[in-house]
Order: C-alpha cells, then sequence, then structure tokens
C-alpha cells in the first residue's frame, strides 16, 4: 500500500512539472527583475535641490524605419533630500539604454546616460547657472536665412569614460528653434560644460549637420559667434522598375545615406509611378 501511495506521489510530480515548467524548474532565464534607477540632484556646490523635474527616457529602434526615437518611461520630481527613483519591470538579458533629464527654472537643464549592459543604477546629476548658445545660420553669399528650423542634434558633457551622452534622437526633441530675420538661433538653459552639434534644414536649402562623427564636439555652450553656412539644396531622382519588364514599382523603401553611414533624411517610399 506504501509503494502505491509513493508511485502515485511521484507521478503527481511528474504532471505538476510538464503543466507548470515555470513554477517546477524556475529556469533563470525567464525571471523577472525589478531594474530601479535612483539618484540625486544637486546644485554646483553639491548642495540638493527639492522639486526638480526628472524624466526618464529609453532609446528604441524602430526597425521599420530602421531608425531610433526616445520614449518616455516616466517622471518625477526630487524630494527635500534631492533624490529620485523609478522602477521598470523588464527580463533580466535585455539590453537598455536612454538619458535620465533633470530640470528646474533658474537652473541648466542637465543628464545622465544610462546603459543596463554596464549596470548603471546610481545617479547624480549637478544642475548649474543656465548659459545660452547663440549662433547665425547663412548662405552661400554670406546672406542671413530666416524661418530655418534649428536643432541641437548631440550634446555631450565630461570626456572619454565620464562622458555623458545626449543622444540625437533625445536632443533634437528637447531643443528645437527657428532663426528670426537676421538669420540668428539661440538656445537657452544649457549647461555651462557641455559642447554640441547641430542640424539645420529649410525648404529649397541643403539639409546640414556639423556633426562629422568624431570628438570632441564642434560647438562649446556659451559661444555667440557660430556661423552655419547652408548651400542651396541638390536634388536626386529616379525611379523604381522591375528588371524584367521596366514596370514602375510603388511602395519601395528608400533610405539616403552620407559617407559617414547616417541617414540624410527620414526614409521614404516610391511613388505610384515608381518615382
Amino acid at each position: 500500500m506504501r509503494k502505491n501511495k509513493l508511485e502515485i506521489l511521484c507521478i503527481g510530480l511528474m504532471l505538476s512539472a510538464f503543466t507548470n515548467p515555470i513554477r517546477a524548474f524556475n529556469t533563470k532565464s525567464i525571471e523577472i527583475e525589478q531594474a530601479g534607477f535612483t539618484g540625486l540632484v544637486v546644485d554646483e556646490q553639491g548642495r540638493a535641490i527639492t522639486g526638480a523635474k526628472v524624466s526618464l527616457y529609453e532609446i528604441i529602434y524602430d526597425e521599420v524605419n530602421y531608425t531610433y526615437y526616445p520614449k518616455l518611461l516616466g517622471e518625477s520630481q526630487t524630494g527635500t533630500t534631492g533624490t529620485f527613483s523609478f522602477k521598470d519591470t523588464k527580463t533580466n538579458d535585455s539590453y537598455r539604454n536612454g538619458c535620465i533629464i533633470a530640470e528646474k527654472e533658474g537652473f541648466s537643464l542637465s543628464w545622465a546616460s544610462w546603459n543596463t549592459r554596464k549596470g548603471y543604477t546610481d545617479f547624480k546629476i549637478v544642475l548649474g547657472r543656465p548659459v545660452t548658445l547663440v549662433g547665425t545660420v547663412v548662405d552661400e553669399n554670406d546672406k542671413p536665412i530666416p524661418d530655418a528650423a534649428v536643432n541641437i542634434y548631440l550634446m555631450v558633457m565630461g570626456e572619454e569614460k565620464n562622458a555623458q551622452w545626449l543622444p540625437s534622437h533625445l536632443a533634437s526633441k528637447l531643443f528645437k528653434t527657428r532663426t528670426d530675420i537676421d538669420g540668428k538661433f539661440t538656445f537657452t538653459g544649457l549647461p555651462a560644460w557641455a559642447k554640441a552639434e547641430f542640424v539645420v534644414a529649410k525648404t529649397g536649402r541643403a539639409k546640414i549637420n556639423t556633426y562629422k562623427n568624431s570628438t570632441p564636439l564642434n560647438f562649446t555652450v556659451g559661444q555667440k559667434d557660430i556661423k552655419l553656412l547652408m548651400p542651396v539644396e541638390a536634388r536626386i531622382e529616379g525611379v523604381v522598375v522591375e528588371k524584367e519588364t521596366g514596370k514602375p514599382v510603388s511602395g519601395v523603401r528608400l533610405i539616403v545615406k552620407e559617407e559617414l553611414n547616417r541617414w540624410a533624411q527620414d526614409p521614404f517610399h516610391s511613388r505610384d509611378d515608381g518615382t
């Protein structure tokens, strides 16, 4: 009788394992962890800043359009001790990266870049005095170009291993303006210890990107004499056809890439007539 009970118990354990493998084997690859991001916001003297707005962004890859975009994961405010925290549920093996942005009126905006591969969880973000970055957009005859869209393409604080990058997808979202009638543009509220690059666009003019895939970056926050040349646009025109029949093909995704292996513009599709 005891033997029969033991056999029944063994069968029950086997059935439980097959019907609930997660509970039975608890494999590490399917564990879920709480990924925490905590930190401190202080001024240049190291004093805690209360009531600073803190935003957590993740940089997401869009496989359809072959591009990246920032996704806001959460917002918070620092307490009386200047601290903040975020929690996010992700799988152990997921690789992620992004930025934590801190800002408060009267101070410069500042940030810390994060990367789950490096295991960063605790951050110290310093808000200093707000500084401006000023420049002018001109044509090939050195005449000002009004109403041009100017975005900060990229920003960085610090050097090499300690560098804190504000990636292009996020910098362009946070810092954008247009030139005035004199071709002048101004960005305010920037940290004094940062460097930047720009993207400038206007209909009929070539879209320019000042970043040359190298460090240090070209422009230092606080500069007021920046001059960006925007030439007349060049055009590439063509048609997509079937190889065998020469029949136009619509809906084909096309991407123009620059020499530095970056997109010159957003992906687009051939029209109904293949152009």
